[in-house]
């Protein structure tokens, strides 16, 4: 055998017995494949978060239902996704790759406005590339966002968009109790609302929950003949209520105390308790006399609260504190020697400042306070004092915002200002009105909380 020949034979036989070797599943399609893969069938979408929202399905296969796909196009819309409109759907970035027949898969789709019910649905496609038929369609709502929920006149709360002041919507609870209810603030996730009400043929209030948008599936939380409430808040991590609440020598919770309760009214918990021996940042050792107005920080895991307090000399002081969420680590960050009337304070979204107001003589200030450093600044004029000074304060968990009413005679309006942090001081700008009397139909707007919709880890 000629050297010519040699080579023709060897190389002839090495492809054949690279092709004994190779395994038929690993092998591609190659051109002329015409078996597509078969649609995906379980689309499904969840956590939901302001801009984002989880697909999960199955992987189908490169022919039909077997072997490993090439490509997705995943696609999503207002309205529902069909053979007709796919091509005018938005495709979403970032696709991740097929994984092998009967894989789960996830994907989060990003970028999405918040408050908004999306539609999604994807294709698979093979190398060649043969593309699948159309999936079923996945629906989710992005939580809300930015929403603010403000007390009204005659027991009803307004929910509002603080960005245009539009699409208002005005609610009230559906339930029985007596008198109107008040102080609302919104639940975890933006579902619930909860407020301070009077059972039916009760002296004293206590906390009631309904559907946030509609007012329907009143419930009452806590027992009002223990506890009279006086405040509250809603966790923004998860679903968990702080209030004040103040029970009688008769009750098994004397004096006016904080506590913390599940959204479902369970799970009763206790954080302050008369006697609790704390100290000021200038080194004066005080007790726990009574606990007001709580609030939680953005992340959930602090509560800030305003406490009357005594020195050992029995002199009445009056403290900020911020504890954990479970009541421990108690610790003064602000001490002032006046006290008339209590107004809400808020966090900053970085959990650094609290602003707090401060009565200094005949006047209300409102100060941001650096927690760490305990520097304030006097942020009272910036929000603006016309047509008059600034009353109820509520700083938005996720951007640089304050949201405050006015308290005027004749009608409360909700207003709105930026800030910027420099250090450890706050600049207040552009402060403007949001809702003013009677654009929705409601004499006041007052006592504004922001919507804590943050996403599950």
């Amino acid at each position: 055998m000629n050297l010519h020949k040699w080579l023709i034979a060897s190389i002839t036989l090495i492809f054949i017995l690279l092709g004994l070797g190779c395994n038929d599943d690993d092998k591609p399609s190659g051109p002329g494949d015409a078996i597509a893969p078969s649609a995906v069938n379980d689309l499904a979408a969840s956590d939901a978060t302001e801009n984002s929202i989880q697909l999960t399905w199955t992987a189908t296969g490169d022919d039909n239902t077997s072997g490993t796909a090439s490509d997705y196009d995943i696609r999503f819309a207002t309205a529902d996704i069909t053979v007709a409109n796919w091509s005018n759907a938005t495709k979403a970035a970032g696709e991740p790759n097929p994984a092998a027949a009967g894989t789960p898969q996830t994907f989060t789709v990003t970028n999405l406005r918040g408050g908004t019910e999306y539609f999604f649905a994807l294709k698979v496609a093979d190398e060649e590339p043969n593309w699948s038929d159309l999936s079923n369609t996945a629906v989710d709502t992005t939580l809300p966002s930015s929403l603010m929920l403000v007390a009204s006149s005659g027991g009803k709360y307004a929910i509002i968009d603080p960005v245009t002041g539009e699409d208002s919507v005005i609610v009230e609870p559906n339930g029985t109790y007596d008198g109107n209810g008040d102080y609302w603030a919104f639940g975890y996730g933006c579902r619930r609302v909860y407020f301070m009400a009077k059972p039916a043929g009760s002296g004293t209030k206590a906390i009631f929950g309904c559907d946030a948008f509609d007012g329907v599936n009143v419930e009452r939380l806590t027992d009002a003949a223990q506890m009279n409430v006086e405040h509250l808040d809603g966790s923004p991590a998860e679903e968990k209520i702080v209030f004040q609440a103040w029970g009688g020598a008769e009750s098994n919770y004397p004096g006016r105390n904080i506590f913390v309760i599940n959204e479902s009214g369970s799970g009763l918990t206790q954080l302050t308790h008369s006697g609790e021996a704390m100290e000021e940042p200038d080194g004066t050792d005080v007790t726990i006399d009574g606990g007001y107005m709580p609030i939680w920080s953005p992340d959930g895991t602090k509560i800030a609260f305003f406490a009357r307090s005594l020195t050992r000399s029995k002199a009445l002081h009056y403290d900020w504190v911020v504890m954990d969420a479970d009541g421990n680590n108690k610790e003064v960050v602000n001490v002032y020697n006046g006290f008339s009337d209590i107004r809400r304070g808020g966090w900053s979204q970085d959990g650094e400042f609290l602003f707090i107001n401060q009565l200094e003589g005949a006047d209300w200030s409102i100060y941001a306070l650096h927690i760490d450093s305990r520097i304030e600044t006097e942020i009272t004029a910036a929000l603006g004092l016309s047509p008059a000074a600034p009353y109820w304060i509520a700083p938005s968990p996720l951007d640089d915002e304050i949201a405050f009413d006015r308290f005027m005679a004749s009608a409360t309006s909700l207003y709105k200002a930026d800030y910027t942090v420099t250090g450890t001081s706050v600049s207040v700008s552009n402060s403007r009105e949001v809702a003013h009397s009677n654009q929705y139909g409601v004499l006041s707007y007052d006592e504004p909380d922001w919507a804590p919709f943050y996403p599950e880890n």
